[in-house]
């Protein structure tokens, strides 16, 4: 119940896993691998804006929070993605930061992960596919 038609399925990089998002509300789960057998987890709470926080999975010491909106070129996907949601995640167990920024339209953009300011790893949507909604 609440459930939003807005599920979509998105082709993960480099290990080619296929993740799922979808709404409840003003919030956003996400499922990293649909195949894991993991729970999914919040990765975007409402009120969508500036200062919003909020705890990840239990398992992780996850914290989340909205940083700002910007503009995102991907040169990957040959296209600007606008008014994306820059959140970060921190840990107190870890010293790596992770950002992901969330389009409005397509979901997750792009993803970064830096440690000691540089960045080590990092991935781009390529392609997005919105299944038809069905009755």
């Amino acid at each position: 119940e609440g459930v939003r038609r807005s599920g979509l399925y998105l082709v993960s990089s480099p290990g080619g896993g296929i993740s799922f998002v979808y709404q409840v509300g003003d919030t956003i789960f996400y499922k990293k691998n649909i195949e894991d057998g993991l729970p999914p987890y919040k990765i975007l709470v409402g009120p969508i804006r500036v200062g919003t926080v909020w705890k990840g999975r239990s398992l992780y010491d996850y914290e989340y929070r909205i940083l700002g909106f910007e503009d995102l070129y991907s040169s990957i996907a040959g296209k600007t993605y606008k008014g994306c949601a820059k959140v970060e995640r921190t840990s107190s167990d870890d010293t790596k930061v992770k950002y992901f920024w969330w389009a409005p339209k397509e979901g997750k953009a792009k993803e970064a992960v830096y440690q000691s300011g540089q960045c080590q790893q990092g991935e781009e949507l390529k392609h997005f596919y919105m299944p038809p909604d069905y009755p």
